[in-house]
């Protein structure tokens, strides 16, 4: 059942913040070569009649999907707004005759329990955007694969991106990268979702609760099983049949989720629990509709919505 959206999305225009772009390329001088720095270091674009050059993105299975290359070889990427460090498949990373250190720690990534490893400095381009220098993690990846049909090989953490804005444009299939702060909407028909320190400010069923941005995840909501009998404490949970990442799960077939001024009816799994501050998560599926910016530098998510309340309309549409 794809979620019924109480508001329709509409063409995505951008403007890059010129003055915040420009001294981001000034103190981004690139790190010497073997060194880990988390210096992000932006392609150089011009002030005057800026030139936004997109990245294309590849959603076919549900998830935004792009491209980068590490250490000079282009693997599927996906954005991992809910993982500490950034990663890498370690088939990929063997593939590429690179190595991990023996040591081990336990990820839990996508619901799955795995291992990972710390790799050496490694050299990463988001092309036409941005690169970096830094260990990564290294792991077993969940199964999907880009447009090209290779795997997804590696995962953007919030070590990157928190200290970056995106864009992405369902429609247009792309998606745009820049310093926080940097990327703001023209139009004051974005509406502001609150996202602090990787969580979104929610009502689930006119219940408060904190969810994790999951974008390498589909369903629209999963919310912990400890969390259920307070949200619904009259309702049985039932097997669901719907297809967008979630038939055949438990959970119940139809709720109401408010983030900001954004309202919708969705489908709600039943998740384990976990050791965090999050009651649970919300799916790439609720922006595969519409055109959104988010900048966790600045707390907050910028959805492009119509037919808003006129008070809603302007909120946070500058990026303030």
């Amino acid at each position: 059942m794809l979620p019924r959206i109480l508001s329709s999305a509409i063409a995505l225009t951008l403007a890059i913040a010129a003055p915040g772009l420009a001294r981001a390329q000034d103190a981004a001088e690139p790190p010497e070569a073997g060194k880990e720095t988390l210096t992000i270091s932006f392609k150089k674009r011009g002030v005057d009649g800026i030139e936004v050059k997109w990245l294309d993105l590849d959603t076919s299975l549900g998830i935004p999907l792009f491209e980068v290359n590490v250490a000079g070889q282009a693997l599927c990427a996906g954005l991992g707004t809910t993982t500490a460090r950034s990663l890498i498949d370690s088939a990929a990373l063997t593939a590429m005759g690179l190595q991990s250190e023996a040591s081990q720690q336990v990820l839990t990534l996508d619901g799955a329990d795995g291992l990972v490893q710390r790799t050496d400095v490694l050299s990463v381009e988001v092309p036409d955007q941005f690169s970096f220098q830094s260990t990564l993690r290294a792991t077993q990846l969940p199964d999907a694969a880009c447009r090209s049909g290779e795997k997804l090989s590696f995962v953007l953490g919030r070590d990157v991106l928190d200290s970056v804005a995106f864009a992405i444009d369902p429609k247009g299939r792309r998606i745009l990268f820049g310093p926080s702060g940097s990327i703001n909407p023209t139009s004051d028909r974005f509406a502001r979702i609150e996202w602090k320190d990787g969580l979104i400010v929610a009502t689930l069923a006119d219940s408060a609760v904190l969810l994790d941005l999951a974008l390498l995840s589909r369903p629209v909501v999963t919310l912990e099983a400890s969390h259920f009998p307070r949200v619904f404490p009259d309702q049985a949970i039932e097997t669901l049949n719907d297809k967008q990442g979630s038939k055949g799960r438990k959970g119940i077939d139809t709720s109401k989720l408010s983030m900001g001024p954004l309202t919708l009816d969705a489908a709600v799994l039943l998740g384990a629990d976990n050791d965090d501050a999050a009651d649970g998560s919300v799916g790439f599926t609720v922006f595969s509709f519409f055109p959104t910016i988010f900048d966790a530098g600045k707390d907050q998510i910028l959805i492009r919505v119509p037919d808003l309340p006129a008070e809603a309309e302007t909120e946070g549409a500058e990026g303030d």
